[in-house]
């Protein structure tokens, strides 16, 4: 990732507060961002007002790659989920530079495709049937991106409210958290702080 780093560490570096919004539908898309430091949330609003979340995105993430390319306009949300600064290169100078540079083409076809599969990942998750399957699901998938091992347990090192884990498994709030009360009673997790302790990484689904 050196290459690209290097890349984008020539143009212009911006920061964002934590729930300020990074990109809205709609917005022209003439710029790729690379995260440098903490965490993207990709979401969107059903005309009934409903939030969905599909995908968080971790630092030496691109985003917006996808209307980049394609020139398929962005229907989604953008939003830092954590204090985040991120690189901007202009599109004409990034599409260059990846046609030049066949590793690194090969580097965003990779990024592009698991981006895919978070997306389909979370319609699975959507469309299961029991809320206890969901909310373990999620949160398996949680310590496998973002987890740091603590001697046996896996630390899920985001700070995410029942809303937010709500809004990632299409349940209200209410039956998320009792279904994170079911699991810390089990003692699978437990919280650190406003982080997730899983205690025991093998019983989830």
């Amino acid at each position: 990732m050196d290459k690209v780093t290097n890349f984008f560490e020539k143009y212009k570096e911006a920061s964002f507060k934590k729930g300020e919004t990074i990109i809205n539908p709609g917005d022209p898309m003439s710029e790729v961002f690379f995260i440098k430091s903490g965490v993207v949330r990709l979401y969107n609003i059903s005309k009934e007002g409903n939030e969905t979340t599909f995908n968080l995105l971790k630092p030496d993430t691109y985003f917006s790659m996808l209307s980049i390319i394609t020139d398929i306009p962005n229907k989604y949300y953008f939003e830092a989920l954590t204090s985040v600064e991120v690189f901007i290169a202009p599109k004409k100078q990034f599409l260059e530079y990846i046609k030049s540079e066949p590793d690194v083409l090969f580097d965003v076809t990779k990024r592009i495709l698991s981006g895919v599969n978070g997306l389909l990942l979370a319609i699975e998750n959507l469309t299961s049937g029991k809320a206890g399957d969901r909310v373990e699901t999620i949160l398996t998938i949680l310590a496998k991106r973002f987890g740091k091992k603590t001697g046996e347990f896996i630390l899920i090192d985001l700070p995410l409210t029942h809303q937010q884990i709500a809004n990632l498994v299409g349940l209200t709030r209410e039956t998320t958290s009792l279904e994170i009360e079911k699991l810390i009673s089990k003692k699978y997790i437990k919280y650190e702080g406003h982080k997730i302790l899983v205690l025991k990484p093998d019983n989830l689904t």
